[in-house]
């Protein structure tokens, strides 16, 4: 077993994952940009500062240092989860993946962007509803795999259900209420990442359990 502690095996863990691609990490507190995204969310997500990491470019942002110092095995899971958004992000293009990830609520632009089609042009508030965001919903399934399999097996089932709400629950905005799917997706998911043949999430998982595991 492991002489480290858990702090300098988080280190460790992010040191192995920047091999795979540049990452940064940072703190919610000190941004400026985590508190507009926290001023436009806060209705739903009160607690988005505090109890959410959040992934945008090559940064991850935790919600301070006291985090990791306190509960640096579960910061560790917590980085596996953003490294695959971080390399999904660059296989599909970072433009590409916050347009999908932001789909459909993105649409409500087209207030802004077609004003000549005068009253017409407000239907498109109707995308500020929450609505089901197919690719967004499969882009934190792949993610979300990870908490899963690297859960400790006493606690993958209370892992499983908390998965589920956050699918159908107002913290992603109602992103996918279908029940029935969501398993379907995450357990196809799931054994892509085990079996190898999704490289992404195997490769993140192996790194995870070469380090923390071992």
């Amino acid at each position: 077993m492991s002489t480290l502690s858990g702090v300098e095996r988080f280190q460790r863990l992010l040191e192995a994952y920047r091999e795979l691609c540049p990452v940064h990490i940072a703190w919610k507190q000190d941004s400026p940009l985590m508190r507009v995204i926290y001023f436009l969310v806060r209705g739903f997500v009160p607690n988005f500062m505090t109890d959410f990491t959040t992934v945008i470019g090559k940064t991850i942002y935790f919600s301070d240092p006291a985090y990791i110092e306190e509960y640096p095995d579960s910061a560790a899971r917590t980085l596996a989860h953003e490294m695959v958004h971080l390399l999904d992000s660059r296989r599909c293009s970072w433009p590409v993946f916050v347009v999908g990830y932001l789909f459909p609520q993105i649409l409500v632009a087209g207030v802004l962007l077609f004003p000549w089609i005068g009253a017409w042009a407000l239907l498109f508030l109707v995308f500020l509803l929450p609505l089901p965001a197919p690719f967004r919903a499969w882009i934190e399934v792949r993610a979300y795999c990870l908490n899963i399999l690297t859960a400790h097996p006493a606690k993958r089932a209370r892992t499983w259900e908390h998965v589920m709400r956050q699918f159908t629950g107002w913290n992603y905005y109602l992103m996918m209420p279908f029940p029935p799917m969501l398993k379907y997706w995450i357990n196809h998911s799931l054994r892509r990442a085990e079996s190898g043949r999704d490289a992404t999430q195997f490769r993140v998982l192996h790194i995870y359990e070469e380090i923390m595991l071992k």
